[in-house]
C-alpha cells in the first residue's frame, strides 16, 4: 500500500504519516524501493536520525533485479539519496562525488533518473560552496521542471538551491526571475501543508528574505527571515542556522 500510494502522501505534505506507517513494518518486508522512499520521508519530516537506517536497509537489499521507481540503476538512486540527505554538510565534497557516481551509473543505464541525479549533483555542489557549477546545472533543471513528474517538494528544493547559488554569485536579475516563478509555488505549499512545508520551502524563504534585505527592505526581510527560521527549526534543518545568520545581518 505504501509503495503504490507514495505520490498521494508526498503531494499532500504527509511525509511524516508515510514514515509513521513505514516504521511499523518488519524490516524484512521493506523493499529497497520503499526503504529509499522512507529515507526521503525522514528528510522531509525532520527525522534525520532515521535517514541512515533506511539507506542502509536499501543498500543491503539491492540486487541485479531490484527495481526502484523512476530509476534504471537502483544503486544510482541509493547513492543519490545518501549524498543528498545522508551526508552531513561537513562532508559536502564527498556528497559531490557520490552524486557524480550516481549520474554516471544512471546515464550509462539510460534511465529517467538522470535528471534527478543531476539536480542532486547541483545541490551537492551548492552545499560545497561551488555555486557557479551548481547554478549552471540547477538552472537547466529548473527550466525543464515541467517535463518531469517530480513531486512539488523536489521542485521547491531545486529552486531553493538554485536561489542560494544565484544569491551567492550576486546574479540579482536571475535571482529575481527565479523568485517570481518560485514564490507562488512556495505560497501554495504553505497554504496546503502549513508548517509541514518547512523542509521544502525554508531555503526559498531564506533566499527571498536575503533578496529583500539587499533591496533595502529591512522590515520585509526580517518578517520573511523570521518565517524561514521557524520553518527550518520545525523541520530540524541545517538551514535554521543559516537563516539566523542572515537575520543578524
Amino acid at each position: 500500500m505504501l509503495e503504490s500510494s507514495e505520490p498521494w502522501f508526498f503531494e499532500r505534505g504527509a511525509a511524516a504519516t508515510f514514515l509513521v506507517i513505514g516504521e511499523l513494518l518488519p524490516p524484512s518486508t521493506v523493499t529497497p524501493n520503499l526503504a529509499i522512499s522512507l529515507a526521503y520521508a525522514c528528510a522531509t519530516s525532520g527525522r534525520l536520525d532515521r535517514v541512515g537506517h533506511w539507506l542502509d536497509l536499501a543498500d543491503a537489499g539491492i540486487s541485479p533485479d531490484t527495481e526502484v521507481h523512476g530509476w534504471q540503476n537502483p544503486r544510482a538512486a541509493a547513492l543519490m539519496l545518501r549524498a543528498v540527505i545522508g551526508t552531513p554538510d561537513k562532508d559536502a565534497a564527498e556528497a559531490v562525488e557520490l552524486c557524480r557516481l550516481a549520474v554516471e551509473l544512471e546515464a550509462a543505464a539510460g534511465g529517467q533518473g538522470l535528471q534527478v541525479a543531476l539536480a542532486a549533483l547541483g545541490s551537492a555542489l551548492a552545499r560545497d560552496g561551488r555555486f557557479a557549477e551548481a547554478a549552471e546545472i540547477l538552472a537547466g533543471t529548473w527550466r525543464n521542471r515541467d517535463n518531469f513528474s517530480w513531486s512539488p517538494g523536489v521542485t521547491l528544493q531545486i529552486g531553493g538551491n538554485l536561489g542560494l547559488s544565484l544569491l551567492e554569485l550576486g546574479r540579482d536579475g536571475d535571482l529575481e526571475a527565479l523568485l517570481r516563478e518560485a514564490l507562488p509555488l512556495v505560497d501554495g505549499a504553505e497554504r496546503r501543508w502549513g508548517d509541514a512545508a518547512g523542509p521544502v520551502v525554508a531555503m526559498l524563504r531564506l533566499v527571498q528574505g536575503r533578496a529583500l534585505y539587499l533591496r533595502s527592505d529591512a522590515a520585509g526581510a526580517r518578517t520573511v527571515l523570521n518565517r524561514a527560521v521557524s520553518l527550518a527549526e520545525l523541520a530540524a534543518l541545517q538551514s535554521a542556522g543559516a537563516a539566523q545568520d542572515h537575520l543578524r545581518k
